[in-house]
């Protein structure tokens, strides 16, 4: 509460007061769930914000509150609007969604206990998007050009995955 003085004429004759004032305190609105960046190929959620009862918006939002990453690759802004206390507050999160990789892989089994090959092409990395490769969870490479190469491996299962920023793909080989 603060006092504010008033002064002023009326009629021509003088006057002036005090009067208290309630400043409120506002909590500005915050997302609950939502990360600034996600893959094409995610699951589509319910967004959730602080304080509860307000409404979302944006290009990626959908039947209200409904968050879908496949709505496809670029930068969107998620907007919460919220009415506390009388007052209509908003917060703005802008959120990337990135495609996964793009990856070809071939496999060349051996005949015997030779080692067995697998061929890869990856056909979407850029030199702002640089990838790692990693077999059974171990980096092998990176690189950030659309590159093609081959591993030699002992027969066996592996678990084979390309990382293009935070996106994935994974294939068992």
């Amino acid at each position: 509460t603060h006092p504010v003085v008033y002064q002023g004429w009326f009629r021509g004759c003088p006057y002036s007061g005090v009067a208290d004032v309630h400043v409120r305190e506002e909590n500005p609105p915050v997302f609950t769930n939502l990360k600034n960046h996600y893959c094409t190929q995610d699951t589509a959620f319910s967004l959730e914000a602080f304080p509860p009862g307000g409404a979302f918006e944006g290009a990626v939002v959908v039947s209200g509150n409904r968050f879908v990453p496949h709505y496809g690759p670029g930068i969107y802004d998620v907007t919460y609007t919220v009415n506390q206390n009388g007052c209509e507050t908003k917060t703005t999160l802008s959120v990337a969604i990135s495609e996964p990789p793009a990856v070809n892989v071939a496999v060349q089994h051996p005949v015997s206990t030779e080692p067995g090959y697998v061929y890869m092409f990856i056909n979407n990395a850029t030199p702002e998007r640089p990838y790692e490769v990693l077999i059974n969870g171990e980096t092998v490479f990176s690189g950030n050009y659309y590159e093609g190469f081959a591993f030699a491996r002992p027969a066996g299962t592996y678990e084979l995955a390309v990382r293009l920023g935070i996106c994935e793909f994974s294939q068992t080989v």
